[in-house]
């Protein structure tokens, strides 16, 4: 699947999270908040590496952690992932 088409995937599960209509960065700051409200970080890379770390990513790097989620929802990469479910 092209790149474009995976990361609208993503962006509409962030949407669906954070019930908004924005921009990819947008989309995604609001889904992480609203999927965890105690994210102190205000850029979009501080609060990522939060929220995956909440969501069990334990790896030292931000890159790191968005592969380590990417795999747990069973796909290779987060260049890979596509639409994922929080549960």
């Amino acid at each position: 699947m092209a790149t474009l088409q995976l990361q609208g995937l993503k962006q509409q599960s962030f949407r669906t999270l954070g019930s908004t209509t924005s921009t990819f960065n947008g989309d995604a700051m609001a889904g992480m908040i609203a999927n965890e409200s105690g994210l102190a970080a205000k850029s979009y890379n501080g609060r990522l590496a939060e929220w995956l770390t909440a969501k069990g990513q334990n790896e030292l790097t931000v890159q790191g952690k968005m592969n380590g989620f990417a795999v747990a929802q069973g796909a290779t990469s987060w260049n890979n992932l596509g639409s994922f479910t929080i549960s």
